[in-house]
């Protein structure tokens, strides 16, 4: 209920649209707030059921297996009718074609996912929006990590040391992630393929980096090959690029890269 609220009082300052997570990459999200690994597709349902009833009904009961509500509203509703745009990010197969299928926009990081799965992936959010009786393609945005310099050669260097921390410690993240929360087979395996990952595969299937023409080559192949409708770029992977560079990778994009994707 205060999600709602929440989210119905930003849409009247700034019309927005509403990013919807259950925290599939690492279960140990869950471990802190102490609830099963294995609730969080259930859970993660039945709020976005309880959410659209709070935007669209005057008062609403719901009686589920996580919550339960009686007679309730939320003030405001939303500015936007029937209610906020929702994007539902993605990361494991299933999920792209429950997206397709429920009419939401998507939201896919390939951090813990190959590139060159997602082709795939997104076939299924298609199939689900046709299931469902859904024109068009869809509205598809992706986040990936970009660094920008001067030459290829620049860039790759520059951005070595952060971007395989990042991916080294999602690795181990997943690797600590509690058995019992998550299958071994899916939890082992992608901490095992995330901890074997090269730098060149990583620039590969993971991230985007190199001079203003090569980035904006990448983007534009990435943009015909999944049909992305946006892209969010996130400049520091790892966190551990000095600053006076994020800065310059920026400007080298806003300056040199997005004239040619518009």
């Amino acid at each position: 209920m205060r999600l709602a609220e929440d989210v119905a009082t930003v849409d009247h300052l700034r019309r927005v649209g509403w990013n919807s997570d259950r925290a599939h990459g690492l279960p140990a999200h869950y471990q802190g707030f102490n609830i099963p690994y294995v609730e969080s597709r259930d859970r993660f349902l039945e709020t976005l059921e309880i959410l659209k009833k709070a935007w669209t009904q005057e008062r609403f009961s719901h009686k589920g297996r996580y919550f339960e509500f009686n007679d309730v509203c939320i003030m405001p509703k939303p500015y936007q009718k029937p209610h906020p745009p929702i994007r539902m990010a993605a990361t494991t197969q299933d999920t792209y074609a429950l997206g397709g299928r429920m009419g939401f926009r998507l939201f896919v990081a390939p951090r813990t996912v190959a590139v060159s799965k997602l082709e795939r992936f997104l076939a299924g959010y298609h199939e689900g929006r046709a299931e469902a009786g859904l024109a068009g393609p869809g509205d598809i945005s992706v986040s990936m990590p970009v660094y920008v310099a001067d030459t290829d050669r620049q860039a790759r260097e520059e951005a070595e040391d952060s971007t395989m921390h990042f991916f080294r410690s999602i690795g181990r993240a997943l690797a600590k992630s509690d058995a019992a929360a998550w299958t071994n087979e899916a939890r082992e395996g992608r901490a095992a393929t995330l901890g074997k990952l090269t730098y060149e595969e990583i620039l590969v299937e993971h991230a985007v980096v190199g001079s203003p023409e090569s980035v904006a080559d990448r983007l534009i192949e990435l943009r015909e090959a999944l049909g992305f409708t946006s892209f969010s770029g996130w400049m520091n992977p790892g966190g551990q690029i000095p600053n006076d560079r994020v800065t310059r990778s920026m400007r080298l994009f806003a300056e040199r890269v997005i004239p040619r994707l518009n």
